[in-house]
């Protein structure tokens, strides 16, 4: 054997055992971070609430918020700018009123997230409106698209209200892809928007990603990353680039309410001035130190209840919430 073909052969089956392994890690990583929660895992799907046996009682506050949502609201079905249908949970505000609030919820969570929001204020007496993002197990969805898409939904959901109501006064609250949702819609959002709350919005989907193959696998993300990337793009029609809140901030013509906690382990705290300095339209943030959590006490949720109120109040009057 020439001494060529000596050096060929092991060279090209390290070359195809790279390429191999790049590929499925790249597979994997777009799978792992952007494939839809399956269905049946979410808490507002059918086959879950049939699972559950009535002897099954709310174990702590959030979960009681839940129940409440669940339990005086109608669920609407909406259909998308490409043709999946939209779920969201409506509870109409006790007495009439063109007050209303939409809350996204955030990356991999579901509108229980949301549930203790919508509750506090439906006790204003406002209109709440709760949505599942595409892609979370109770709306459809091929991904979790970090934004790119579901700031289209962002904007049905708005028209769903405007047509039932050309008075309302809505104001839009996100969490993480929730937030980021909102923000790339921004340049895009009806005059019946108010403002905007976004708490702890990521600066872009790659931003997140590689904060995430850093603090979950140790990895930069270069190659693999950029691989998933252009996955992505040939999949879903994205690179995660392109889902950007941190370019689209500077087109929110909206009051804007950011909120970061600095022990975010899931967002990192820093995204948050760089959101904050990229706003060009009216702009507070909310630095806290600790996480509100689920537990729906502590001083951090105090000041977090507060701010969000004292926000949201310099735009709706009393005298319109108690109508």
């Amino acid at each position: 054997m020439k001494l060529r073909t000596k050096i060929f052969i092991p060279v090209f089956v390290l070359i195809a055992v790279v390429t191999v392994s790049l590929l499925l890690g790249a597979n994997y990583i777009l799978a792992e971070f952007t494939s839809p929660v399956v269905p049946e895992y979410s808490r507002d799907s059918q086959y879950y609430i049939f699972q559950q046996t009535q002897s099954e009682a709310p174990a702590d506050e959030l979960s009681q918020c839940y129940s409440w949502l669940k339990e005086n609201s109608k669920v609407f079905s909406i259909l998308s700018f490409d043709n999946i249908y939209l779920n969201g949970y409506f509870a109409a505000a006790e007495n009439e009123s063109h007050n209303y609030g939409i809350f996204f919820h955030g990356y991999k969570s579901e509108p229980r997230e949301m549930s203790f929001l919508a509750k506090n204020f439906h006790e204003k007496n406002f209109n709440v409106l709760v949505p599942g993002l595409r892609g979370h197990g109770w709306s459809d969805g091929k991904c979790m698209d970090m934004g790119f898409y579901s700031k289209n939904d962002v904007l049905s959901w708005c028209s769903f209200l405007t047509e039932r109501d050309s008075n309302a006064k809505i104001f839009l609250f996100g969490v993480s892809m929730g937030a980021a949702g909102i923000i790339c819609a921004g340049s895009e959002l009806p005059e019946n928007v108010v403002c905007v709350i976004a708490d702890s919005c990521y600066t872009s989907a790659w931003n997140q990603f590689v904060f995430k193959m850093k603090s979950e696998y140790n990895l930069g993300p270069f190659p693999v990353l950029t691989v998933a990337s252009k996955f992505s793009k040939n999949k879903f029609g994205f690179e995660f680039s392109e889902a950007s809140p941190l370019t689209d901030i500077a087109f929110l013509k909206v009051p804007v309410l950011f909120i970061h906690s600095k022990n975010n382990s899931r967002v990192p705290f820093e995204m948050l001035d760089e959101l904050y300095f990229a706003t060009k339209c009216k702009k507070k943030k909310l630095e806290l130190e600790d996480e509100p959590g689920e537990k729906i006490s502590g001083e951090s949720f105090k000041t977090y209840m507060k701010t969000i109120n004292s926000f949201t109040d310099s735009f709706f009057n009393e005298q319109e919430s108690s109508k």
